[in-house]
């Protein structure tokens, strides 16, 4: 249901006597709204999940690929869909005051859109950033190091900036979609808002693939420097940075379509698309952290006492014989 519709008719059904007695009476907003229990549960797993994997794999590779820039990241997501469930319980059941209602909805409404968008932003630092940092610093090498970790550090930086633009560009859609409701002019802002969030969705895949090009040269520069098999990180990395590509590129379907009055993706379709495109950003959670507990060079990465373990080695017996070491040869 849009926005502008759910205002527009919680508005006018504000007489009712009972406060939720037309909750949940279509059946989309039933499937979005499981869709949004569904997807916080699965978050809570992961953060679950994480804390127990730092905990048993207390390595370099998960404290880097674990740490903070991906547990903020977690948590924003969950508290983003834990504002949906709210908002959704607000929008279906009848406050009996409009005013009220437009407050609750509309502050609800913005610190949602700040929650996600900063959310979507540091899950695409924590695989981009994240793994390419990590690599880097197993690589060793100073010149390939300081330039992949420099090509990171300004797809973060640009895409950070871009974050900033979209979160007020996006509070001002939604305070000028709720000055409609009241009788004022939408005017071009919406219009220029979609073309934005398009370019937005663009420059963010093309950023994914880069960072992508960076963890496969780093991923092969590890395998000639190491001689380990770089088969299942791979894996994981292509895992990880596709999910996250392809979560954004199936927004684009609906925006492509909200310039034209006749809408052509059908309900089922917009559903199909929410669900996949949120799979995908949870699936890109999993990946990492698959990869932090299946990167080959953590089993070398302990307490190595063995022959070339880089514990105490005798150089050499000095001319005294071990067996006998207080008797001279």
């Amino acid at each position: 249901m849009a926005l502008k519709d759910s205002l527009y008719e919680r508005s006018h059904d504000s007489g009712s006597n009972s406060v939720c007695s037309k909750a949940f009476k279509d059946t989309s907003t039933v499937v979005y709204f499981v869709g949004y229990v569904i997807f916080f549960v699965l978050s809570l797993l992961v953060i679950a999940v994480q804390f127990y994997l730092r905990k048993r794999y207390n390595n370099q590779t998960t404290r880097k690929l674990l740490g903070l820039l991906y547990t903020a990241a977690i948590v924003c997501v969950s508290i983003s869909w834990l504002l949906q469930i709210i908002g959704t319980l607000v929008t279906q059941c009848n406050l009996r005051n409009s005013h009220r209602y437009f407050t609750t909805f509309y502050n609800l409404t913005i610190a949602n859109s700040v929650i996600a968008n900063l959310g979507a932003f540091l899950t695409l630092a924590a695989v981009v950033w994240g793994v390419n940092s990590m690599l880097s610093e197993h690589l060793g090498r100073k010149n390939k190091s300081a330039s992949h970790r420099t090509s990171s550090m300004v797809i973060i930086i640009g895409m950070c900036m871009l974050t900033i633009v979209l979160i007020i560009m996006q509070c001002v859609f939604y305070s000028s979609l709720v000055a409609a409701i009241r009788g004022a002019a939408l005017g071009w802002f919406p219009y220029g808002f979609h073309i934005f969030l398009m370019l937005y969705s663009v420059v963010w895949i093309v950023n994914v693939l880069v960072g992508l090009g960076l963890a496969i040269h780093t991923l092969r520069a590890l395998k000639s420097e190491l001689g380990v098999s770089i088969t299942r990180p791979l894996i994981w990395i292509i895992f990880a940075f596709s999910a996250l590509a392809f979560s954004v590129l199936l927004e684009i379907v609906p925006l492509t379509n909200a310039f034209e009055d006749n809408e052509p993706v059908n309900e089922p379709g917009r559903q199909a698309v929410f669900f996949l495109a949120t799979l995908s950003q949870i699936f890109s959670f999993v990946a990492v952290a698959m990869l932090a507990i299946n990167a080959p060079w953590n089993d070398s990465s302990g307490d190595n006492s063995g022959e070339n373990g880089g514990r105490y080695q005798p150089m050499g017996d000095y001319g005294v014989d071990l067996s006998n070491p207080y008797q001279r040869k």
